[in-house]
């Protein structure tokens, strides 16, 4: 039997009401304190000029463009391959819902007939009385 696992979003309010002027309550201003006063940077050390940029790499690229394509549809496959999983796995469940509530309808359906035909049974010796 599936399990349905319900995720609520947000939720609803329980009680709206306007807020008048006089209701509201003042709010504090945050204590914020500076820290560039306390804080020395004179024991760091001063940034190098030949550290301004990464070095360059010696060696030309190590993909092709062709080996570059071939990887960006590898992926774009998978993704559409996780997505029909996904969207089976869904359709499953939503058919076994399905399922589960024809059952249901069937059962309540039987149980209706039963107690139609000992209705019906229990109205005779009455009817040809009458």
């Amino acid at each position: 039997m599936p399990v349905h696992l319900t995720v609520p979003l947000f939720r609803k309010p329980t009680k709206i009401q306007i807020l008048r002027s006089d209701e509201l309550q003042p709010v504090e201003p945050l204590a914020l304190e500076d820290f560039s006063e306390d804080t020395l940077f004179s024991d760091q050390p001063e940034p190098s000029a030949e550290r301004e940029s990464p070095p360059l790499p010696d060696e030309s690229p190590t993909f092709t463009l062709e080996q570059v394509q071939q990887e960006v549809q590898a992926a774009y496959d998978r993704g559409f391959a996780d997505g029909q999983e996904v969207a089976s796995a869904v359709l499953q469940t939503e058919v076994n819902t399905l399922t589960e509530r024809l059952r249901n309808l069937d059962g309540a359906i039987r149980a209706l007939q039963q107690q139609y035909a000992e209705a019906i049974t229990s109205l005779e010796p009455v009817a040809f009385d009458l």
